[in-house]
């Protein structure tokens, strides 16, 4: 399934581009090519895990997130330009506690705290089209499609306090890490609106969807081993376009 979201991506970003190219005029040698874009977004939560019994499923989620992203554009025709894009993607959460007790003559432990946090890094490069680019300085719609690549890194930080046992004998704090790391394929995809801010400077707000292919079952720490999902993350994105 996910091979097939792939291809319909890439063969929609290739239709874009030569639908847009056959009807534009010739981009005037006056105006400059580059530009160069930098934003800001927020995420919707990320379900990454579902545990399934017979009595009923149970998610697990991040809640809300940033992400940055940073992209260079190179016109082809005054609708359309090469898109190449880099952006950074993070969740944390604590996962678990567990209280114990360390009271006189019972051996216990002071509650431990699990935290997990995921850091999703990529690159992407398609297709941007953007109908203010044959009057410069004015506002208009953009629509971009891109196939991507991710960095999925998955950490798990377990700590336990110092305790004494039945014994008296006394046993230090405790740290346990636990990470694995993949390389996903997946796409990026997005529609908003461009306009002019001062001079050179133009302000991108759009809604984003990002997909990534999931990691599959992993071992992880004390807490998180299990079958992780991909993002299907959308985000409302904020940017500041420079022409060179």
């Amino acid at each position: 399934m996910f091979r097939a979201r792939f291809r319909a991506t890439f063969r929609t970003a290739i239709l874009l581009a030569a639908v847009s190219l056959s009807g534009t005029p010739a981009l005037a040698q006056t105006e400059g090519r580059w530009a160069l874009s930098l934003g800001y977004g927020w995420t919707n939560q990320y379900t990454y895990r579902t545990d399934s019994y017979s009595f009923g499923s149970f998610p697990h989620q991040f809640g809300l997130s940033g992400l940055v992203v940073a992209a260079a554009d190179y016109r082809l025709s005054n609708f359309v330009s090469l898109r190449s894009s880099a952006g950074y993607l993070g969740y944390e959460k604590g996962v678990w506690q567990e209280v114990g007790t360390s009271t006189a003559g019972i051996a216990g432990i002071w509650p431990g705290n699990s935290t997990l946090t995921v850091q999703m890094p990529f690159v992407s490069a398609g297709i941007w089209v953007c109908t203010a680019r044959s009057a410069p300085q004015s506002a208009g719609l953009y629509l971009e499609a891109m196939p991507a690549l991710w960095v999925s890194r998955w950490r798990e930080r377990y700590e336990t306090g110092q305790y004494t046992d039945y014994f008296g004998n006394h046993h230090p704090g405790r740290v346990d890490q636990d990470a694995f790391t993949t390389l996903e394929p997946g796409f990026t995809a997005g529609a908003g609106f461009i306009g002019p801010v001062v001079g050179r400077t133009n302000l991108e707000m759009g809604l984003h969807y990002f997909f990534s292919a999931a990691p599959g079952q992993h071992s992880l720490g004390h807490v998180s081993s299990g079958e992780f999902g991909g993002l299907r993350q959308s985000a409302l994105v904020i940017a500041l376009q420079r022409s060179l």
